[in-house]
């Protein structure tokens, strides 16, 4: 219509020639405003590094040489369109580095941490810092440049206070060597997860109260069997030892590791019992060889499986209420006595355990005070609201009153002086009435005396 004043809908002729020309010079303009504005938020980081502006397979990786392609294949006689922009203020300089086109996704431990690219941002992201991953030599293609990248990730980890990562040799990092890759990333684990899950103070405090509630109640107990004195002790993974052999204390069960204490369930389900006890009943706590009294040699194969069953419906029966309460992985494993569970995973989940419960425990807590509150509020206000009830029934009977008794003088009068009337007429029958009755009984006695 802007072309063709009106007269059709499809411009031709010279209006069709209008109509592309600024058809194309609008396509232009947002195309390179899309790119000056990626550009720019490539190169300020405002897109997160996972979102790349070229394929890792692409021909050109810079934006500059996109501009020039653009420019070539489409453009003609402008020659170099940088120059144009940079007249207009507009500047391109984003290229695409190998270190941009990495995958830290991470599916294979015994292969994708080799190269020690995925440890180098590992170390970077748990340090909330950058300049690891750059000095490692991308991409890593020999066995040297393997090494050299999980040494400096290492040592960036150590200098982070990760424990233990100084004696692992960069060899068995990259040879794949699966125990001391376990152990590299349970060191990082316990270090960061565990300490950032748990306040050792507030622990502390916890193991206090239940000695106090258990077995103490002239005060705290400071010493443990397991890692001596509690208050000096630093170590989160044995304070979460006493925690775990304070509570199940109350149930008789002894906890000495973190491995065949939790193979039959109890411990974990106790844990839960303890602050829960209307999540996880006490007797839907099934027993185990542990528990139960019966001689275990005695029992014959059946009694044993028997015995094994109810072991991994214990915790399959804690699993399934560590996911009603919340916050938890589901990572406890279904073991028994004859499968012991792996300590270190014990470890972690036990840790998201206490954490929440813990927390669910302050939760419970403050829901008491406030519950105590609210009702102790309704009370007042049901007094306050009783007692303005009886003050206005009060108040309204003191001014009603004289008319009260005044009404009933007026409705009762009448009858009270008919009836009275009718007794004065009445009384000499009376008293003939009760002459004769009395002369009656007494001719009977004289009769019988």
């Amino acid at each position: 219509m802007k072309y063709t004043k009106g007269k059709c809908n499809v411009p031709s002729g010279r209006f069709e020639r209008m109509y592309k020309d600024d058809l194309n010079g609008h396509t232009l303009r947002k195309t390179l405003t899309l790119i000056t504005f990626l550009d720019g938020a490539k190169r300020h980081n405002v897109l997160p590094s996972s979102i790349r502006l070229f394929r890792k397979n692409a021909i050109i990786k810079a934006t500059k040489d996109f501009l020039h392609i653009l420019c070539r294949d489409y453009i003609h006689g402008i020659g170099n369109l940088n120059k144009h922009l940079q007249q207009l203020g507009v500047s391109v300089s984003f290229e695409q580095s190998p270190l941009d086109e990495l995958d830290f996704f991470v599916a294979n431990l015994a292969t994708d941490l080799r190269d020690g690219i995925r440890l180098g941002k590992l170390a970077e992201v748990l340090g909330d810092s950058t300049g690891v991953i750059e000095q490692m030599r991308i991409p890593a293609i020999s066995r040297l440049q393997k090494v050299f990248n999980v040494d400096v990730a290492l040592s960036a980890l150590s200098s982070l206070g990760v424990p233990n990562v100084d004696r692992i040799h960069p060899n068995y990092i990259v040879d794949g060597h699966r125990p001391k890759v376990l152990k590299m990333l349970w060191s990082i684990t316990s270090s960061f997860q565990i300490n950032n899950l748990l306040d050792k103070e507030k622990l502390r405090d916890e193991i206090y109260a239940i000695n106090r509630s258990n077995m103490a109640p002239e005060g705290p107990v400071q010493f443990s069997r397991h890692c001596g004195d509690i208050e000096s002790c630093n170590d989160i993974c044995d304070l979460l030892l006493v925690w775990c052999d304070a509570v199940c204390s109350s149930y008789n069960l002894n906890i000495n590791n973190f491995s065949a204490s939790f193979a039959d369930g109890r411990a974990v389900c106790f844990l839960i019992h303890y602050y829960h006890p209307a999540i996880l009943k006490f007797t839907d706590i099934l027993p185990t060889h542990f528990s139960s009294r019966i001689n275990i040699v005695a029992l014959d194969d059946a009694g044993r499986e028997k015995l094994c069953r109810n072991e991994r419906k214990n915790c399959s029966l804690a699993s399934q209420k560590m996911m009603e309460i919340g916050g938890i992985p589901n990572m406890l494993p279904i073991t028994d006595t004859s499968h012991v569970p792996d300590e270190r995973i014990m470890i972690i989940c036990v840790g998201y355990l206490c954490a929440r419960l813990l927390e669910s425990s302050k939760e419970s807590s403050a829901i008491l005070v406030i519950q105590n509150a609210v009702r102790l509020y309704l009370n007042r206000s049901r007094m306050s609201q009783m007692w303005h009830a009886v003050n206005v029934i009060e108040r309204a009977w003191i001014a009603y009153r004289s008319i009260y008794y005044k009404r009933q003088r007026a409705l009762y009068l009448k009858p009270v002086k008919v009836i009275e009337a009718f007794l004065i007429a009445k009384r000499p029958n009376f008293q003939a009435i009760s002459r004769q009755r009395f002369c009656v009984t007494q001719m009977q006695v004289s009769r019988y005396c």
